[in-house]
């Protein structure tokens, strides 16, 4: 069971920012969103001091490999030149595409699926720097994403923090961003 597992992921980056708050557009019917940590039966970890964030050159390969226990290294998408990077979970579940004002993904929500404003089953989610949240109907088409491992990345303003319970986004000037899963998405 993936869900409760989610909460690590808000936590961590509610840690990393001192704090959240949700704003969605569209109605999320029948979409559990589990703010700060806290869901049924599940005990909010104390807030860890974040490792030092470095910037480095992403690999030509993704390795399977562990993560190191010492200071977190934020690798650096290629500017594919067109103002966005794509990119793609681990899963190849979500597909995502990062400007310097927004992030959005493109996947297969569980059911029950959040509604747009329209009344749609959404497809999608979209997150401005300025954490304005909005589930979306879209299509990325045929992109060539980055294929992510369960590491931080950093492209076009942004952080990017994947693992197998959902993808964190965090506007390196706003502090605002988004989580994102198959479970829904909330913002901070």
């Amino acid at each position: 069971m993936r869900a409760p597992l989610v909460p690590a992921v808000v936590a961590g980056c509610c840690a990393l920012l001192a704090g959240c708050s949700a704003t969605v557009s569209g109605n999320g019917a029948g979409v559990t969103v589990i703010r700060g940590g806290v869901g049924p039966g599940i005990a909010t970890p104390a807030p860890a001091t974040p490792a030092p964030v470095t910037t480095t050159t992403a690999p030509s390969t993704t390795s399977s490999a562990p993560a190191s226990s010492g200071p977190t290294a934020a690798i650096a998408l290629p500017d594919n030149g067109n103002g966005f990077t794509f990119i793609q979970t681990r899963s190849g579940r979500t597909r995502c595409q990062i400007s310097a004002s927004s992030a959005g993904c493109q996947l297969v929500f569980d059911q029950p699926r959040p509604r747009t404003d329209s009344g749609d089953e959404a497809n999608g989610v979209n997150v401005t720097s300025d954490g304005e949240l909005s589930y979306v109907l879209g299509n990325l088409g045929a992109i060539d994403p980055v294929t992510l491992d369960y590491k931080t990345y950093t492209a076009r303003g942004w952080f990017i923090v994947a693992n197998e319970y959902g993808t964190a986004f965090t506007n390196r000037t706003t502090g605002h961003g988004m989580v994102v899963s198959a479970q829904g998405a909330e913002s901070f």
